[in-house]
């Protein structure tokens, strides 16, 4: 395997305090407060990662340049462009990007950087570079801003970068055909000794690996065209939110089990569906707040006169434990308050 290391080569944020303008300086800025969003885009040049290779993993690095404690309740999302970006982008004329493509991470953290698994990504750019029109980083939640280094950074020590790691395509060797070869077999090297034994069964399988991980790219790529043409919620499911509050003591882990579960009328069937958590304060000295909303699909959608049930199980990593349970009617919006 190969790793390669890419430089951000433009950076920009846009914002509606300033609808009619980018920021284009040594920080960029994702978040939002009670009056104003910050969205910022990055782009990178990845003409130096060969066509015919097999992306095994790709990570954005960004480095902090305030809020350096634990919190875990701050969410962040990157998706990728399906627009170029430039100096004249603004937040009244923001490039679209691919709403069915998300990666969350969370930046609040003691460390000075952040990084990210963004291997799909990076593999969908490989595979047709003309779709890399660059990234964006922006929050749905109003929880707060957090700047990071940027390309016009005067500290070189502040770029934010992609650490990738390849490895090429492999053709399993062909019998009275060693001298011909496209890529040669690694352990065999059939391609650069015809008269060393070619270890088929090894080529074999490094070729059945690449084809499951060639299948698994198309259908994740099928799945991405079939939800861009409609990323509405199925007819046939009903969508709850179930928002969770409270705070988790200090120096601990919360885990939570959310069970909704619906009795259909007609035939008293009983469908449970279930959503995990874990809120990990183990590091903090302090308590942390939680206020999380957790979206359930009921599929098939509940009809009229079935009835819903939520119960929300919650214990300490340790002996504390705690059980809550509220029902609530067909029509309304299933809501969890609860403290720990």
């Amino acid at each position: 395997m190969r790793s390669i290391i890419i430089p951000a080569i433009k950076s920009l944020t846009v914002t509606n305090r300033y609808p009619d303008k980018s920021l284009n300086e040594g920080v960029i800025t994702v978040g939002s407060n009670d009056k104003y969003k910050y969205y910022s885009y990055l782009f990178f040049d990845i003409s130096s990662i060969p066509c015919n290779v097999i992306i095994s993993n790709a990570e954005l690095v960004l480095f902090k340049v305030d809020k350096f404690y634990n919190d875990n309740s701050k969410k962040i999302s990157i998706s990728p462009l399906r627009e170029d970006f430039s100096t004249y982008t603004t937040y009244n004329n923001a490039p679209d990007y691919d709403h069915c493509t998300t990666i969350n991470f969370y930046p609040l953290t003691s460390k000075v950087s952040v990084t990210v698994n963004i291997t799909t990504i990076i593999s969908s750019w490989v595979k047709n570079k003309s779709n890399n029109k660059g990234i964006k980083l922006y929050e749905k939640s109003k929880d707060g801003i957090i700047n990071f280094g940027s390309v016009k950074s005067d500290d070189d020590y502040l770029l934010p970068f992609i650490r990738v790691t390849y490895q090429h395509y492999l053709v399993p060797c062909t019998r009275g055909n060693y001298g011909h070869y496209v890529s040669p077999c690694i352990r065999g090297n059939c391609g650069h000794n015809p008269r060393k034994k070619c270890i088929k069964n090894d080529c074999n399988k490094k070729c059945v690996k690449i084809c499951k991980e060639e299948l698994v790219d198309i259908l994740i790529k099928i799945c991405k065209e079939i939800c861009r043409q409609n990323c509405n919620p199925q007819t046939d499911a009903t969508a709850r939110q179930v928002r969770v509050t409270g705070t988790v003591a200090p120096l601990s882990i919360y885990l939570i089990i959310i069970n909704l579960k619906v009795t259909r009328a007609g035939s008293g069937h009983k469908d449970n569906y279930y959503v995990c958590d874990k809120y990990d304060n183990h590091l903090n000295n302090d308590s942390l707040s939680i206020d999380k909303t957790y979206n359930i699909a009921i599929i098939p959608k509940v009809q009229h006169f079935d009835t819903e049930n939520v119960t929300l199980y919650g214990s300490y990593k340790g002996t504390i434990s705690i059980l809550w349970t509220k029902k609530h009617n067909r029509n309304t919006c299933i809501k969890c308050v609860f403290s720990l």
